[in-house]
């Protein structure tokens, strides 16, 4: 018994699964007590910029993240590498930001938020995204305890967080996301010293920008179009339904964040292993990606069962009784995470073989659906109509991934 426990903690699958299971619980409770102490208005708004965090952060996968993720074989200069793409991350995000707050103070725009609160918000936006990458280069690098031991501190650092606010008294919204976003402070301070980026930055520059613009020219525009495409319903539920409506969807796609953390913990470990298999035989990708998918699904069906059988119980234990008679919303989250599930082995195919044009088409077609459909389905079907949308999109990729693989031969 004690030799098979050594095996499985010397196992990769165990701490990327640790690691993944810490982040997606720090995830998990910090929007779950966002939900229960600020309120359903509240929590709307801190829902609607947390969209915004995640729509930089996928323009930074585009150009940094993902890039990498298929390059890091190829790459001699890891030192130099990682440079690079720290200053390259810190680059993006400071023009984004910077964009953002001119047209926070344009005096026409309808969603203007005090000044304050988006300097705050600005700050979390900045350390978010810096431990986020660091996470994701440690994974990809097989530094898995490394990446462990900083997702470890973070959730640490939230429960002292917790802490401070309940002894030293509730504070409004902006309050809260300045608190929040100190804790990230000790992770990115660990991670730096485990990547330890070191070298000339202009040599870098020189000798690394053309090769990841090269992975990165189709990735930012399909990220760009993937990002509307998955999140043209959740803007869409705050601008013509309510910010209550956007609490209620948020809330429950966190319930689901599980899954969220699960699938990208998939990518940020297999795709570099799959890339690496590449070079020996097709062969081998299909066989590593198949035994992956049996252990999700021996993962995957009770967990949906569950959420299918008590969703009322789900939501009102998550956010509270503010948040009860919404377990439809549970039940339509679940089915369109079925698809999800369904379809995500063409997902990791598609980056693999590094079908980028495939995946950019792709999440056009599925944008300009999203586009057609997004105020009759809103305006017919209310909350409910934004789940049928996403379920629309999920089977929208499904299709074009599926023939774009099977007319280059990537599925025997």
């Amino acid at each position: 018994m004690r030799a098979r426990v050594k095996e499985i903690v010397k196992s990769p699958y165990f701490w990327v699964l640790s690691d993944q299971g810490i982040y997606s619980a720090y995830s998990f409770l910090s929007t779950l007590f966002a939900a229960r102490f600020l309120g359903v208005e509240d929590f709307g708004l801190y829902a609607s910029l947390f969209i915004a965090i995640y729509f930089i952060l996928s323009i930074t996968n585009a150009l940094v993240v993902m890039p990498f993720q298929v390059l890091l074989p190829d790459i001699e200069d890891r030192s130099g590498y990682i440079s690079f793409l720290l200053l390259s991350l810190i680059l993006i995000i400071s023009i984004l930001l910077s964009i953002g707050y001119l047209l926070n103070q344009y005096p026409a725009n309808p969603f203007q938020i005090p000044s304050d609160l988006f300097i705050n918000f600005a700050k979390l936006a900045m350390v978010f995204i810096i431990q986020d990458f660091c996470r994701k280069y440690l994974i990809a690098t097989y530094k898995l305890k490394s990446a462990f031991l900083i997702d470890l501190s973070l959730i640490l650092c939230f429960g002292l967080f917790i802490l401070v606010w309940i002894i030293g008294g509730k504070t409004d919204l902006s309050g809260f996301i300045n608190y929040l976003s100190l804790i990230y402070l000790l992770p990115i301070t660990l991670a730096l010293f485990f990547l330890r980026p070191k070298g000339n930055i202009i040599l870098s520059f020189r000798a690394f920008t053309g090769m990841q613009w090269h992975q990165a020219r189709y990735l930012f525009i399909s990220v760009f179009v993937q990002w509307w495409s998955s999140n043209l319903f959740i803007v869409g539920t705050g601008i013509f339904l309510s910010a209550k409506a956007l609490g209620i969807f948020r809330l429950v796609q966190s319930i689901f964040g599980v899954f969220n953390a699960l699938f990208q913990s998939i990518e940020n470990y297999v795709i570099p292993e799959l890339s690496r298999r590449l070079k020996e035989s097709n062969k081998e990708v299909k066989t590593y990606l198949i035994r992956i998918f049996k252990y999700l699904t021996a993962f995957a069906i009770p967990v949906f069962l569950l959420f299918v059988i008590f969703p009322e119980f789900i939501i009102t234990v998550a956010g509270g009784e503010e948040f009860s008679g919404n377990g439809f919303a549970i039940q339509m989250m679940a089915l369109v995470y079925i698809l999800i599930f369904s379809f995500f082995p063409f997902r990791i195919l598609v980056r693999v073989y590094q079908l980028n044009r495939s995946f950019f088409i792709a999440y056009s077609c599925s944008l300009v659906l999203s586009l057609i459909f997004v105020n009759p389905l809103l305006s017919t079907f209310g909350l409910k109509g934004a789940f049928i949308g996403l379920m629309m999109n999920q089977m929208c990729l499904a299709i074009y991934w599926y023939f774009s693989l099977k007319r280059l031969n990537r599925l025997k």
